[in-house]
Parts: C-alpha cells; sequence; structure tokens
C-alpha cells in the first residue's frame, strides 16, 4: 500500500515537471523580491484554500506547511493538511540539502496559480521559493 501511494507520487511528480503557468509581468514574481521581502509580506493560507483558489492567490505572497513528499534539484512536491493536497514548489536554486523526503516544511513563496499537467486533467498549484523560504519545521 505505502510502495502505491510513492509510486502515484512520483507519477505526479513526472507529471507536473512540465507544467507551464501564466505569470503577470506586471505583478512582482519571487524573482522580482528577496526572500525576506516574501516572508515580511506573506498571507498563511490552507491546503484545501490553495487547491479550491490557487488563482485568486496568483502573484502574491503566501506560506504554507506541508510534507515533502517528492523532490528533485529543483523542484519539491508538498501535501497540505492531507495528502489529497499536493503543491509544486519551485525552487529559485536548488532544494536545501538539509530537507528530506517526509520533512514537515513552511515555504514563503510566491503563488503562481495552477500548473498544467501534460494531460490538462490534474492542475495543481504552483509555489515558486527561494532555498531560505524552505524552512524546516
Amino acid at each position: 500500500m505505502i510502495l502505491l501511494g510513492s509510486l502515484a507520487i512520483v507519477c505526479i511528480v513526472v507529471m507536473v515537471s512540465g507544467c507551464s503557468n501564466n505569470s503577470s509581468s506586471d505583478v512582482p514574481s519571487a524573482t522580482d523580491q528577496t526572500s525576506e521581502q516574501i516572508k515580511a509580506n506573506a498571507t498563511k493560507v490552507g491546503g484545501e484554500e490553495l487547491q479550491r483558489n490557487a488563482d485568486a492567490f496568483k502573484n502574491k505572497n503566501i506560506k504554507i506547511t506541508g510534507t515533502v513528499q517528492a523532490k528533485d534539484v529543483t523542484n519539491m512536491i508538498i501535501t497540505m493538511d492531507n495528502p489529497k493536497y499536493i503543491v509544486k514548489i519551485e525552487m529559485i536554486g536548488t532544494v536545501p540539502k538539509n530537507i528530506l523526503i517526509g520533512d514537515a516544511v513552511t515555504v514563503y513563496g510566491v503563488c503562481e496559480g495552477y500548473g498544467i499537467s501534460a494531460n490538462d486533467k490534474n492542475p495543481i498549484p504552483i509555489v515558486s521559493a527561494w532555498q531560505d523560504g524552505v524552512i524546516r519545521s
């Protein structure tokens, strides 16, 4: 059962690794701000709220908490509140080396809205974050 769950998460990572998002150039993106600016202006958002309304948070600084389910050098997949709220974290730089799968993390970043998978069936929220905007809880 655990193996099937792990395989499902790996499939999600592969599926969303090619996600695209629509960003507006008139609103500061994560790369236009320092990590400190993002942290200072972040609004705490829950998993269900982000999953249902990611476009409402688009281009806004947010604070989310979750558990790392998968990661590579520049991206992480976290689940929030419970395993059904999945978020892709796109790092500006690389995933911090001290973050491991299974770690609880707090992420300060900029919501990019929904990413669209190659199948266009399972859009998930995407958040861009600096390396020091990911904190192991």
